[in-house]
């Protein structure tokens, strides 16, 4: 009988940067006249929240792409059952990530879905979206240049992420991927504890 423990994939203990935080946003479909209906976001150390969101009367049927619904697996009918209001969505997402540094790896589709939020419940979007590819070099960069040893263990990160934190298409999930590439990217101690994880795996990646 094997009585060996499964190794949990690590996670940072305390957050190093609480300025940072990565959002994700999932919608009723990728066109012009589509609705944001969940929205989650992370800190560095990996720890995520999110929310559906409930979609206003003029957020019709006609906006909703059942590709995207096969994609993410939220029903309509869900949102509208578990769905916050608009107002108290900005509401959470200005008190949490207002002033904050917020990335997002779509960040001008995004964006266009955020806008439509706030413009339904009248409020003002009080943090600003950057590609979350500056998140690392708005940490690390040094004077006039970027440490080139970082730009290295960016690219390992990136793909150390996308294997033991999947793109799932659900909010907060995608934004923890988000959070953990950055992380291991700007946190030498983080990176080599997800490496080691990853060489108890198979595969592994083989750095």
């Amino acid at each position: 009988m094997n009585d060996a423990q499964p190794i949990v994939l690590p996670k940072p203990r305390e957050v190093l940067r609480p300025d940072f935080f990565f959002l994700d946003v999932e919608a009723s479909g990728l066109h012009e006249t589509s609705y944001p209906i969940e929205i989650g976001w992370s800190d560095d150390a990996l720890n995520a929240w999110s929310f559906l969101i409930r979609p206003e009367p003029d957020w019709g049927m006609g906006d909703w792409r059942s590709a995207a619904q096969e994609i993410h697996g939220i029903s309509r009918e869900r949102t509208m059952d578990e769905g916050i209001s608009v107002h108290e969505a900005v509401e959470r997402l200005n008190s949490t990530l207002g002033g904050k540094h917020v990335f997002s790896d779509a960040h001008r589709q995004d964006l266009l879905w955020l806008r439509r939020l706030y413009v339904a419940a009248n409020a003002r979007i009080e943090f600003t979206l950057v590609d979350e590819t500056q998140a690392a070099a708005m940490h690390i960069r040094s004077g006039e240049y970027v440490i080139p040893m970082l730009l290295q263990r960016y690219s390992e990160a990136h793909i150390l992420a996308e294997k033991h934190y999947p793109h799932t298409h659900r909010a907060a999930e995608d934004a923890i991927g988000m959070a953990a590439a950055f992380r291991m990217t700007a946190d030498a101690d983080f990176y080599e504890e997800v490496a080691a994880f990853d060489r108890s795996t198979w595969p592994p990646l083989g750095f």
